[in-house]
């Protein structure tokens, strides 16, 4: 097997500029960096990079915990974008991802050091809440890592997410400025983190636009169609058409799909009786009926800012100030427009 020795030999350089030509650690000639990089294609050297990061506490490679079963990076829209992005960022960094695929994240503090061995400098772990104990147990040990989505802002760990209040308040905004005042909120189940903190911007968008909470109903559910369509049939099957809401603001698209159903089987017509809004823009979101307007989620930005804070704590930033919200983008589609009551 070829050795750095036998770089420098063929290439008539010393050892320690073809070192340093492997290890990008000193400026050298793109002259000097031909011969060296021609020895090393004619011997089919393969460096160590185990061995390498050993000598240099440092693997350039970066552990991804992915809590689920791997069909869910096809199968799962937001999780697709988040990998995607993860890869990109890795690469710009010059670092390598490793994937830890597994049904759950271990409970004890003991479990973890099958993703802390040492292999990877640090961990970008998704979909673990910065409340629970595998997230508490890796800030024990002083590990770097930085949590993606599902983070609370004083949890005091690294974490990059979407800005969660702005896309429910992004909506609510938009939805007042085509003129509705009525506006019906669908969340998710309370407990969850996103769901509160979409509910700290609606909330936040009643009272800036002075709406009246009695005008404003919020349903709490689950995050699924049929949820939405229960709510909504809730909501308008008894109402008179002076005083039913003229808006749907779902806390994810999902509700959308479900509110649009109920509707149809209501005999409303969307956008003309009631306009639907979503968060996420999940691709079904354009061939609904109508096509649903929706905040989009920046889950590719998300991956790809995942790995710059996660370097950033690698070379030492304080974890309380590691933190990024990405807001999202509002797309307009044929499921919103002004009220005609």
């Amino acid at each position: 097997m070829a050795t750095i020795k036998d770089i420098a030999k063929i290439s008539g350089v010393s050892y320690p500029t073809v070192s340093h030509v492997l290890n990008r650690t000193r400026d050298v000639s793109p002259k000097t960096q031909k011969k060296v990089f021609d020895a090393i294609n004619k011997l089919g050297y393969i460096p160590n990079g185990v061995a390498r990061g050993l000598r240099r506490s440092r693997m350039n490679t970066i552990g991804v915990v992915f809590p689920f079963p791997v069909t869910s990076f096809f199968t799962t829209h937001c999780y697709g974008p988040i990998v995607d992005g993860i890869m990109v960022g890795a690469q710009s960094h010059k670092q390598t991802a490793m994937f830890y695929v597994a049904e759950h994240y271990p409970d004890i503090p003991e479990s973890l050091q099958q993703y802390c061995d040492g292999r990877s400098d640090g961990l970008v772990v998704i979909g673990q809440r910065t409340n629970l104990p595998f997230v508490a147990a890796l800030k024990a040990r002083s590990y770097p890592f930085v949590c993606v989505t599902e983070a609370w802002e004083d949890s005091g760990v690294p974490y990059v997410d979407a800005m969660q209040s702005q896309l429910a308040s992004g909506l609510l905004d938009h939805f007042v400025s085509l003129g509705h005042r009525r506006i019906a909120i669908l969340p998710g189940r309370e407990a969850e983190i996103n769901v509160q903190q979409r509910l700290i911007g609606s909330n936040e968008g009643l009272d800036r636009h002075g709406l009246s909470r009695e005008e404003c109903p919020i349903s709490f559910g689950n995050y699924d169609p049929q949820s939405g369509y229960d709510r909504t049939r809730d909501l308008f099957q008894d109402s008179k058409p002076g005083s039913r809401p003229t808006a749907i603001l779902c806390f994810n698209d999902h509700l959308a799909w479900g509110a649009l159903a109920a509707l149809a089987d209501l005999g409303l017509k969307c956008p003309e009786d009631v306009s639907v809004a979503g968060i996420d823009d999940s691709p079904p979101s354009v061939s609904s009926n109508p096509p649903l307007t929706s905040m989009r989620l920046p889950l590719h930005e998300i991956g790809e800012q995942a790995i710059s804070v996660l370097i950033d704590v690698i070379n030492g930033e304080p974890r309380d100030i590691a933190r990024r919200n990405i807001p999202g983008e509002l797309i307009v589609r044929q499921s919103t427009a002004s009220p005609n009551s």
